[in-house]
This record gives C-alpha cells, structure tokens and sequence, in this order.
C-alpha cells in the first residue's frame, strides 16, 4: 500500500483520532473519577470546553524562558502527530526509518518539553527531570516491543508469534499509560508536590497544545498496541478506546501519585518489551 487516496483517508482518520477522540476520553474518565468517588462531575464535554478556554486564552511567557521554551508546544504536538501518522502511512513509515523513527518521534516530542521547561524555576525542573527520566525508559520499551512484531511500523502486515503480539501490545499499552500522565502515575506534575511540573509556566494555549501532544502520544500507542494484537485497522481504534476506558477505572481507584510506583510502571514497560522480542528468537 502507497500513499494513494486510500492510505491519504487513513491518515485523515488516523489524525481525527488521535486528536478528537483523546480529550472526550479524558472527559468519560473524569466521569469515572467521579462515580468512584460518589460524586456528579463535570459533563463528558468538559475536557473540550476547557480547551476552548485555554486556546482563547493569552499566554503570558516566562521571564527566564530559553529559545526552546515557546516553540516545545506547537513542536511537541508536531512529533507527536507525524508519529501517529506514520501508523496510517506506509510510505512515510518508509521514509521516517519506521519503527526507529516512530521511536525517535516519541522521544523528541517529549524532549522539548524538557529542554523548553527546563531551569524556568526549581518546580518545572524536578518535572522535566522526572518527565525525561519515566518517558525514556518507557520508548526503549516501545522500540523493543515494536521490534519484536514486525520488521517495519505498518504493524498489520507482521508476522509474529502469538505470545510475543500479546506481551508487546501490553508493553505499548503500558508506555501509553506513561504518555497520558493519569494518576497515580502522573508524578510528573504530581498535584499538590511541584505543582505542575514542567507545565508550571505555560498557559493559554501553549498550555493547550501541550495537553494534545500528551494525548496524541498516549492514544498513538494505543492504536499501536491495537493493531500489535489483532493486526486490523478496524480493531485497533475500538481497542485503544476500551483500554483507555479499562485503564482510567484502574488508575481511579489506586492512590495517590508515587515516584517508585510510576517508575515501576516504565521499567515493567522495558521487561515485557524485551520479552516480546526475545519471544521471537
């Protein structure tokens, strides 16, 4: 498959998903959040109007900001888009390295976050650190599982053994849980202790933008993960939408943010990734 006017409407699709769909998600989870906890919550919508509040907002920049720290949101949703897109794509699968590619897109979304963040004041420091540290163990996840399951990223055409398809689809949907920063995993931010973390001094909608490119990463992986177990375009989107949901009434009910247990989480991605690959020895 070329990139004609059938993989251009997957692409299409594949961009509607990963940047619609996530913030009604977030708005089912709060729903979620609220039930266990007895309580109404905010409607379905609401993950959506709050974006539309904070695109219509002005951003007020950083005194202390670097070169990199007004250009980390719109790059950083950038990465994460081409990154989704190559899922869609094979021609740009091919030309972007694949897999490495995918991996490096990942990766870079994430890193200028860190370097536009980092040394604004000692709160988005400690979350940069911790952001780079828990998404960089959890890529070499990734990069393994993807290895394991086929030769390139166009993951439906793969031939691999059952077992290795389940344990990289786990380690995907384990990094995704690490890209979507929900509790109690979201040490990055980590509520009352440093604020927002490396999101502290955004606002507006850079603040906004930042947001989607966590989303856009996370359900990248899902779709990901989706098509690693049932190597069906069809399938992938329905899983990725059912392990979200699955995932959000897990997390809801666990605790409080921990850093060894988020941690935990993207070395438990690092094993089951390079089980995946060994399975297929």
């Amino acid at each position: 498959m070329t990139c004609t006017l059938l993989g251009l409407t997957a692409a299409v699709i594949d961009i509607v998903m990963v940047l619609l769909v996530p913030p009604l998600l977030d708005g089912v989870r709060r729903k979620i959040y609220a039930a266990i906890q007895r309580r109404i919550g905010p409607p379905i919508l609401q993950t959506w109007y709050d974006l539309a509040k904070l695109y219509h907002r002005r951003a007020s920049a950083a005194e202390t900001g670097n070169p990199f720290y007004l250009a980390a949101p719109a790059s950083s949703l950038a990465y994460a888009l081409i990154a989704a897109l190559m899922l869609a794509l094979p021609c740009l699968d091919s030309s972007l390295a694949g897999i490495i590619g995918f991996t490096v897109l990942l990766a870079g979304s994430t890193a200028v976050v860190v370097i536009g963040s980092a040394g604004l004041t000692p709160l988005t420091s400690a979350g940069s650190v911790r952001l780079l540290a828990l998404s960089s163990i959890a890529e070499a996840g990734v990069l393994l599982a993807l290895l394991a399951v086929s030769p390139t990223l166009f993951l439906h055409d793969m031939q691999a053994p059952m077992l290795a398809a389940a344990a990289a689809a786990i380690a995907l949907t384990l990094a995704a849980i690490v890209e979507f920063e929900l509790a109690p995993y979201n040490v990055v931010e980590a509520g009352p202790e440093i604020a927002a973390g490396p999101y502290t001094e955004y606002g507006g909608a850079e603040l906004a933008l930042l947001m989607q490119a966590s989303w856009c990463r996370g359900f990248a992986l899902l779709l990901a993960a989706g098509l690693a177990a049932f190597h069906s375009w069809l399938a992938a989107p329905l899983y990725a939408i059912i392990a979200y949901l699955v995932i959000a009434a897990v997390t809801a009910s666990i605790g409080r943010p921990r850093p060894l247990r988020a941690m935990g989480l993207a070395f438990a991605c690092l094993v089951i990734g390079a089980v995946a690959l060994l399975l297929t020895a």
